[in-house]
């Protein structure tokens, strides 16, 4: 059980301490729910002596640890992102114990393949989409949220299920935006050649071989594209439009091999996250705070691969990149 240390909060009765206060009583009760989780992990390892989850349980354990201990020294800021990690760890030890075959990571890597789809989808709609569209896609992702909810809960084949059914909506979503008009796809052309055009210039500065042979296949499909838009052949040109962009992010990710440190980054993307949540409590935004939350589920997801060790580094530090990319999004829109 978690305990509240008496010095943690001022007896001013500012604002300010009001907010604290609050923060410290939503920080207990993620503790305690991440204490529970990794408790029922544990007994069941010891049960099934099943030595991988018992690992991740370990795992678990030492990150809650911290968490704890930055919850004592008044850390706040590091809290919530550690306990998460740890219950993360102890809800995959669970998936694994209930699917031992490793169907558990398999249904996972659907769920986050579905993901990226939901992600390009957005990319696709601006306001300028139709009501059924953006209607269609909110349905989607609302389908999406609870097959996450299932594969969380170790309901692992209706999670599959469901999100399979979330690729065929967007299937057919897809077909729709291939309808686009002229205006639509002259919209997404502009984003993906301001895309390529800053992949070349970050493979340029940064000197990586990769970046720059990326970028230049984003640029041929680019201008591939161009090729079939001014014949009108409208579908041919989205694909491979779909294509540079895909290039080009590619290529940066590349160019940004001499990115500072991983905790730097993560220090940076906090502050970042804390500013642009108090801009969306001023101005609340609907796309923003979409776009916000999905950042934060890749930044999650980078602090839980970073606490597993130096394997899983390469991908929190892709995981990193993508939640800071999202949370630039974000703050597009309030400029």
């Amino acid at each position: 059980m978690v305990v509240v240390l008496a010095g943690m909060i001022p007896a001013t009765g500012s604002e300010a301490q009001a907010q604290t206060a609050g923060d410290i009583a939503t920080l207990e009760r993620e503790l305690e729910a991440t204490d529970m989780i990794i408790h029922r992990a544990a007994e069941m390892a010891r049960n099934a002596g099943n030595v991988q989850a018992a690992e991740l349980v370990k795992k678990a354990i030492e990150t809650q640890a911290q968490a704890k201990r930055s919850f004592a020294s008044n850390n706040l800021a590091g809290v919530r992102i550690l306990t998460m990690a740890a219950r993360k760890m102890a809800e995959r030890a669970i998936a694994l114990m209930h699917s031992p075959d490793g169907r558990g990571d398999r249904v996972q890597a659907e769920l986050e393949r579905t993901d990226e789809l939901l992600s390009r989808a957005r990319e696709h709609l601006d306001p300028a989409s139709s009501e059924s569209a953006l209607t269609f896609l909110a349905a989607a992702q609302h389908q999406q949220e609870k097959a996450w909810q299932l594969f969380r809960s170790n309901e692992l084949r209706p999670a599959l299920r469901m999100t399979l059914q979330v690729r065929s909506m967007l299937k057919k979503l897809t077909a729709r935006l291939g309808n686009d008009n002229p205006d639509r796809l002259n919209a997404l052309l502009a984003r993906v050649e301001a895309l390529v055009e800053k992949a070349n210039e970050a493979a340029l500065a940064g000197g990586n071989p990769r970046a720059l042979q990326l970028a230049a296949r984003a640029t041929e499909m680019l201008n591939r594209a161009k090729e079939f838009i001014a014949s009108e052949q409208m579908q041919p040109a989205r694909r491979h439009l779909e294509q540079a962009g895909k290039l080009a992010r590619q290529a940066l990710r590349h160019g940004d091999d001499q990115s500072p440190t991983l905790e730097d980054a993560m220090r940076r993307y906090e502050s970042m996250f804390d500013q642009l949540s108090e801009l969306l409590s001023e101005s609340p935004n609907p796309a923003a705070e979409r776009i916000l939350a999905e950042s934060r589920e890749h930044f999650d997801l980078a602090v839980e691969l970073a606490a597993e060790g130096e394997e899983k580094m390469t991908q929190a530090q892709a995981e990193m990149r993508l939640a800071t990319r999202l949370l630039q999004q974000a703050r597009k829109i309030f400029r």
